[in-house]
């Protein structure tokens, strides 16, 4: 084979290996976004209230996924926790601490961060809170 050929093999290769690498880097985004493991139950409750909604219901749990997985870090201050939520994935349950401004933070993970829902008005409307 000539150098020619050879030099044309390598160079089709690397313009492949281009296009594999950049599909790779796209799908790794697609899948990093926000959402999380699929949630099959939750039970909300307060010490005012007790237990103020418990659902299994797969509409419910598919908006109540896309509000709760669409939060960012909130650094700011230690709000007061009004109500626990457990959420139940095929990990298990984990028990958040919430209130209405829309913070929220992981119960069982001493020291937390703790993370702001970003549409709460209508995470609380869902939560009938």
């Amino acid at each position: 084979m000539s150098i020619c050929a050879k030099s044309a093999i390598i160079s089709y290769m690397k313009s492949r290996l281009k296009i594999i690498i950049i599909t790779i880097l796209i799908l790794a985004v697609v899948a990093c976004g926000k959402k999380g493991p699929a949630i099959s139950h939750i039970v909300l409750k307060s010490d005012a209230q007790g237990v103020i909604l418990d659902t299994k219901d797969k509409k419910f749990l598919t908006t109540f996924a896309e509000l709760f997985y669409d939060r960012d870090e909130h650094p700011e201050g230690g709000p007061t926790f009004k109500y626990l939520i457990d959420i139940t994935t095929s990990k298990g349950t984990v028990r958040w601490q919430y209130n209405d401004d829309g913070n929220i933070r992981n119960f069982e993970i001493p020291d937390s961060p703790i993370y702001e829902i970003k549409e709460s008005i209508k995470f609380n409307r869902l939560l009938g809170i």
